[in-house]
């Protein structure tokens, strides 16, 4: 039993470059990130962000840590954690809406980030750019699913938090 949590341990430890990028580890409640401040991670290394996105990962690629809002508020709180939840669940349809440029999921996710029906279209827009930046890159298409969710939620949050600010509430 303990070679195997050292194994564990030990490829926590090599691959946390790969799931976790140590300047989005923030331990500050206005900035939730699901991966690292929800789930069964976040419950057992409250105060290091990096370690509980580890956790996330190895346990399950991330999935209870983005659905921990509905088993455990507790632990993470605000629509940005509804927002992970339902980009977790629908990437598929998310990424093919974004490279049409418009669809039921995109509208929703504005929707879950509190933005006003008026910005819709710039803030689908501005998403779709991003995106495309993004798929562009080199070994993004090799990305885990949860990884290119991730992706997809960083860019959405950051939008709802700059260019959107002052018409959407991402709390």
């Amino acid at each position: 039993m303990q070679k195997h949590v050292m194994v564990l341990s030990c490829v926590a430890a090599i691959t946390a470059g790969t799931f976790v990028n140590p300047s989005l580890a923030q331990e500050n409640t206005d900035n939730i990130n699901p991966w690292l401040h929800c789930g069964i991670g976040a419950l057992i290394f409250q105060n290091n962000g990096t370690l509980a996105a580890i956790s996330n990962i190895i346990w399950d690629l991330g999935t209870t840590a983005v659905t921990s809002k509905l088993s455990s508020p507790e632990s993470c709180s605000g629509n940005r954690t509804g927002t992970a939840l339902f980009i977790q669940q629908t990437y598929p349809q998310l990424a093919v809406e974004t490279a049409v440029g418009n669809g039921q999921h995109l509208v929703a996710v504005a929707e879950l980030l509190g933005c006003e029906q008026s910005v819709h279209a710039s803030f689908i827009r501005q998403v779709r750019v991003s995106m495309t930046s993004d798929v562009a890159q080199s070994g993004y298409a090799a990305l885990s699913h949860t990884e290119k969710a991730e992706k997809f939620f960083h860019i959405v949050d950051g939008l709802a938090r700059s260019e959107f600010s002052a018409q959407c509430r991402a709390t």
